[in-house]
């Protein structure tokens, strides 16, 4: 018999916000079983579906954190996009500018 999972194990093993996963069930977008006005989930059929859509499942390695955490460390020191940034001359200088 398949696996079932509830929304919590689902948005567990998917890595998405809860509100995410019921956007996609509302919208038809995951597959899905309602139970007693509740979605289940099978395990294996979930993985799939994810794998087309390109989605990381699962859990990180404490190595992949620091790497994620090293490479948003160095995007922040890079620059690049700003929201809410007149057009003035900019007040200091960075390195490499």
């Amino acid at each position: 018999m398949p696996q079932l999972l509830t929304l919590p194990e689902a948005v567990k093993l998917l890595r998405v916000p809860a509100t995410t996963l019921q956007r996609w069930i509302r919208l038809g977008e995951v597959p899905c079983q309602m139970r007693n006005g509740e979605a289940r989930f099978q395990k294996n059929t979930l993985l799939a579906w994810a794998k087309k859509k390109h989605l990381f499942v699962g859990k990180t390695s404490g190595i992949t954190q620091q790497r994620q955490q090293a490479n948003l460390l160095a995007a922040l020191e890079r620059g690049g996009v700003h929201a809410k940034l007149s057009a003035e001359k900019p007040r200091h200088t960075f390195p490499g500018s």
